[in-house]
């Protein structure tokens, strides 16, 4: 990603409504995940961690290992302090005596190349009882100047990424698209955009009025108790989680 984007996320991360609520919505799955392994240690990779953000979150769960190949992400990610270790480097290529109970690819895979390559790696790298828990952008038709500027390399369609973590040996426990009831305006705003030809390379991220940001805070976290019970057939994203 642009440098400017990992300066705009470091900002707006700790209010902006969907990184909140898509936070919220990942720390309710971990926590059932971490209660499940009765571990006295557990220990977590967060690929991609940008920021640094939830690896504060994280840190009470057992020992966090951040890694992202940006420096920039980096240089942010130890700005934050605190007790864990940041790596830079790229996951298709990264090797670690390690081996991980749970890991996490928040909208990462995404941004790689070869997204299965990178999957097995993740594979190789967990313990035999380990979770995988991705979340990642769906649907091609949303494909927008927001995923141009953060370099996106596509958007998933549940079955596809599905399939291709079937495909490496994972076996799937959940897998839902999520943001779905704010799924309605972020459509109709990318169809008029595109009606216009206007997809111009500009990030969705922008930090918007206090009321609107409260708003879209509450409709958005209104999905977090549907999430734990069911699978939303359509949204924005797309959440799997996935076992050794």
């Amino acid at each position: 990603m642009e440098k400017s984007i990992y300066d705009d996320f470091y900002q707006l991360e700790e209010k902006h409504w969907w990184f909140v609520v898509r936070r919220e919505i990942i720390l309710d799955f971990i926590k059932k995940i971490i209660n499940k392994k009765n571990k006295k240690e557990v220990r977590i990779l967060d690929i991609g961690c940008g920021t640094g953000l939830m690896l504060e979150f994280l840190e009470k769960f057992g020992r966090i290992t951040g890694l992202d190949n940006s420096a920039e992400a980096v240089e942010y990610s130890n700005k934050r302090g605190g007790n864990k270790v940041i790596v830079k480097g790229d996951i298709s290529e990264w090797d670690s005596k390690d081996k991980f109970d749970l890991i996490l690819a928040l909208d990462v895979i995404e941004h790689i190349d070869d997204d299965e390559k990178a999957l097995k790696k993740i594979y190789g790298l967990m313990e035999e009882d380990g979770i995988f828990l991705c979340t990642v952008p769906a649907f091609s038709f949303l494909w927008s100047g927001h995923d141009e500027v953060n370099h996106h390399k596509r958007r998933y369609a549940r079955r596809e990424l599905y399939q291709k973590l079937l495909s490496v040996g994972f076996k799937v426990e959940k897998i839902s698209y999520f943001n779905t009831f704010l799924f309605p305006p972020v459509l109709a705003v990318r169809l008029i955009k595109r009606l216009r030809k206007s997809v111009e390379s500009e990030s969705d991220m922008k930090m918007p009025l206090l009321t609107i940001n409260k708003v879209l805070l509450y409709i958005f976290s209104l999905e977090r108790f549907f999430l734990s019970r069911l699978n939303f057939p359509f949204g924005v994203s797309i959440l799997a989680i996935a076992k050794k």
